[in-house]
């Protein structure tokens, strides 16, 4: 599906019933083929994250690594402007719970699963010849950080997704490149 007015292809919003906020950039836009007609490129996608992070208060965009061939590596967090604000309370309390030796009581891990969202990451394309995981995140990533919908607002309100949307990028722009 597309989110543009201007691609000449299906304008079915990703979620059925969907509501978006017109500020965030739509996919289709950054692309040199509309979602799924043509896999994204490297150098298609990370313009596309950097848009989406700048124009939504619900995205943060961090590089967490670097590829063999010297590609930066991406995680997005998307959630609720709320727990973004949050993030670093967030982090250091999944921490403590992770810690065997943190010393928490069951009070406080209970307290502590009461005040935090839950944490989701989804992993794409690890494998070269993975096609479709990119052009997925992709959609999950503007779902996320322009629906306004209820489903979509509840998510953000409950969750923190983390999203690396490409795991290997030497391997898929080696493969698309054939």
């Amino acid at each position: 599906p597309s989110y543009s007015k201007f691609a000449v292809v299906d304008t079915v919003p990703f979620f059925p019933g969907g509501t978006y906020d017109e500020a965030i950039p739509k996919p289709n836009d950054f692309l040199e083929y509309p979602v799924g007609k043509w896999p994204l490129r490297y150098h298609e996608l990370i313009p596309y994250l950097r848009a989406v992070a700048a124009a939504s208060d619900r995205v943060v965009l961090e590089i967490h690594g670097e590829s063999h061939e010297g590609r930066k590596l991406y995680n997005l967090y998307i959630s609720s402007a709320a727990n973004i604000t949050r993030l670093d309370e967030i982090r250091g309390d999944v921490e403590r719970l992770a810690d065997p030796e943190s010393g928490l009581t069951t009070a406080q891990i209970n307290g502590l699963y009461t005040n935090m969202p839950a944490v989701c990451w989804a992993g794409y394309s690890v494998h070269g010849d993975e096609i479709s995981g990119v052009d997925a995140a992709i959609q999950l990533i503007y779902q996320l950080a322009a629906g306004t919908d209820e489903a979509t607002l509840s998510i953000l309100d409950n969750v923190i997704t983390i999203i690396d949307p490409i795991q290997n990028p030497d391997g898929r722009e080696r493969y698309l490149s054939m």
